[in-house]
């Protein structure tokens, strides 16, 4: 479940004219990346690649449709966007949870005992009955990055537009254009991270939840995109704080 972010309108001149450089920016950047892999995508996220290793995603269900990716971050924990389950009607008694494999409907399932949203920004964390396999694969981190480093999104989002949800799991890669800025889509504050198009494939529609992953560690969670051009989601680092109080998972760096 991927939201597409739209403009408000905003008077003046100068501002309209750089709303009109962006579109014909954006949409260069689409052409580019339509000629480069073809009339339709052969893989998602959209432009992206099958994914060769699970680095902690799993996939959620609600009602027996898959909606969104998230990632394991603890033995019982899950970190995703809270519009998964605001959007859906998600909740404790229709929500399942398959870890383990990169094929979608596959893997061990898993049921949540709780789902926590937090209160200011679209984050949710899941806590599940029993423990995750494997979970000690992922560590997660409260980085966020800086512009023009690469970060990693994997999901299970449409494999082109208007198409459904992707049999395995894709990844792209994607560019920091900027980080610690305020986004209205993404929650209060100065906690959005941006990426964008590089020649390696775009988030799309049900990729929402999945982590922006730098050097294998979580630094974000993905909370919306064009399917386009670019992506914002939300810097893990802002939220350090409530994950350790809720699920005493400790805040760990990298570098």
């Amino acid at each position: 479940m991927n939201r597409i972010s739209a403009c408000a309108d905003i008077p003046g001149k100068g501002i309209f004219v750089k709303r009109i450089n962006g579109l014909l920016l954006a949409l260069a950047m689409f052409f580019s990346a339509f000629f480069t892999l073809g009339a339709s995508p052969a893989h998602a996220i959209i432009g992206g690649v099958d994914a060769g290793h699970i680095r902690g995603q799993v996939q959620i269900f609600v009602d027996g449709n898959y909606v969104c990716t998230g990632t394991v971050i603890g033995e019982s924990w899950i970190l995703t966007a809270k519009h998964c389950f605001d959007l859906s009607g998600g909740d404790t008694d229709n929500t399942t949870i398959f870890a383990g494999s990169r094929t979608r409907g596959h893997g061990s399932a898993n049921y949540p005992l709780e789902i926590y949203r937090h209160p200011n920004v679209d984050a949710a964390l899941v806590e599940v009955w029993g423990s995750i396999p494997n979970w000690e694969q992922l560590v997660h981190s409260y980085d966020h990055g800086f512009a023009g480093t690469h970060v990693a999104i994997s999901g299970w989002g449409s494999t082109s537009w208007g198409s459904g949800p992707a049999q395995e799991l894709q990844v792209c890669t994607m560019r920091v254009n900027r980080a610690v800025f305020h986004d209205p889509g993404v929650g209060d504050g100065d906690s959005a991270v941006e990426y964008v198009y590089s020649g390696m494939g775009v988030t799309a529609d049900g990729d929402s939840g999945a982590g922006v992953m730098y050097n294998n560690r979580v630094q974000g969670i993905h909370i919306q995109g064009d399917g386009i051009s670019f992506g914002t989601g939300l810097m893990v680092g802002v939220i350090g704080n409530w994950i350790h109080n809720i699920s005493g998972i400790p805040q760990r760096h990298y570098g």
